[in-house]
């Protein structure tokens, strides 16, 4: 696995800053960023370059045409005028936003770990399916584990 895109994750997750659309709204990260870590670690053991083809699913946080899809139909709602395509799944930047733009729109109580990740998972209904109730077990192990500790302790480093 490429450290340097280990490193250039963490980086972004842990800066804190604000991930900001050219119309002038923005969305933070207002999901603990060791959920995304978990996340990415679950889907693709960190590795920006990861690819499922029997889905699809490309980048750090294994997004689907669908979610690509679903992200740009949420952008238009808010009739903000930009969109993704799906070589933006290969870009962590662009992908850690598609995820905050996702996260926002259909989770609106912050900070419940377990429904951001099951809806992740499953897609906006997620959180009432029986079959991401394993994805969540993956993620909550990890950020149980020691791992995501040390990485928290490094992240202040930064």
């Amino acid at each position: 696995m490429n450290k340097y895109i280990i490193i250039m994750f963490l980086i972004i997750l842990f800066s804190k800053e604000t991930i900001s659309t050219n119309q002038s709204i923005s969305y933070n990260l207002l999901y603990e960023d060791e959920l995304l870590v978990a996340i990415a670690k679950v889907e693709s053991k960190l590795d920006s370059t990861a690819y499922l083809k029997s889905e699809d699913a490309a980048g750090i946080l294994q997004i689907r045409p669908i979610m690509v899809k679903d992200v740009n139909r949420i952008l238009k709602l808010k009739n903000i005028n930009i969109a993704y395509t799906l070589n933006d799944r290969w870009n962590i930047n662009k992908s850690v936003e598609m995820f905050n733009i996702y996260t926002n729109y259909y989770t609106k109580m912050v900070g419940n770990k377990e429904r951001i990740a099951r809806r992740w998972n499953g897609g906006p209904n997620g959180h009432k399916k029986k079959s991401t109730i394993s994805y969540w077990n993956k993620v909550k192990k990890i950020l149980e584990s020691d791992w995501i500790k040390e990485i928290n302790l490094k992240s202040t480093n930064i």
